[in-house]
């Protein structure tokens, strides 16, 4: 009973995080430039993440260029949210889907803020996207997830988000992981006020 309750209390507050970084996603917030901090709404929305990469024993790890470094942007704070948490998801769900085929592989997942470059960076170990798909991943409706697990429009809409703002999303052509796959998301955003 007591390791039930710390777990359920660990899950309450993962979703009080989740709620606290979602709030800017509402309807009213979604449509209001604002100014804000990348690394900051970046660590709040992998933190908000923690009680499930605790479950599923995966690390991942927020750096920041220079280490104490501040990127502020003028966006709509909700629509970016969408962006990170759509990147994130992904790589959750792929790291996941990597662990059941090895149960001794170690999921992984880096989010890389570099302010002088203004990138967000989201890299993880699991499968990678093939080279054959490289130039189909941001289409509609284009998914390599089971029926029923994606519809194909994350990263369609991800992408178009950030062209919103004129920021870009595109995979990077570094192969991290392994040969002929690609592991790394790049949001560049525009250029503006850092500090």
């Amino acid at each position: 009973l007591p390791a039930s309750l710390s777990n359920l209390e660990l899950q309450l507050k993962t979703l009080e995080k989740r709620l606290k970084t979602l709030d800017p996603a509402t309807t009213s917030g979604r449509q209001r430039k604002e100014s804000f901090d990348v690394v900051q709404l970046t660590r709040e929305i992998v933190e908000g993440h923690n009680g499930e990469l605790q479950r599923h024993h995966i690390l991942c790890d927020v750096r920041t260029r220079p280490s104490h470094g501040r990127l502020t942007v003028k966006m709509v704070k909700g629509m970016i949210v969408q962006v990170l948490e759509n990147l994130l998801d992904n790589s959750l769900y792929w790291v996941k889907q990597r662990k059941l085929v090895d149960p001794d592989f170690a999921p992984e997942i880096i989010v890389e803020v570099d302010v002088a470059a203004r990138e967000l960076r989201v890299t993880d170990n699991g499968p990678g996207v093939l080279e054959s798909f490289k130039d189909r991943i941001f289409q509609p409706f284009f998914t390599t997830k089971p029926p029923g697990l994606g519809k194909g429009l994350g990263l369609f809409i991800a992408r178009d988000v950030a062209r919103y703002h004129d920021a870009t999303l595109t995979l990077s052509d570094e192969q991290r992981i392994q040969p002929g796959r690609y592991n790394t998301f790049v949001l560049s955003l525009p250029e503006g006020p850092s500090a």
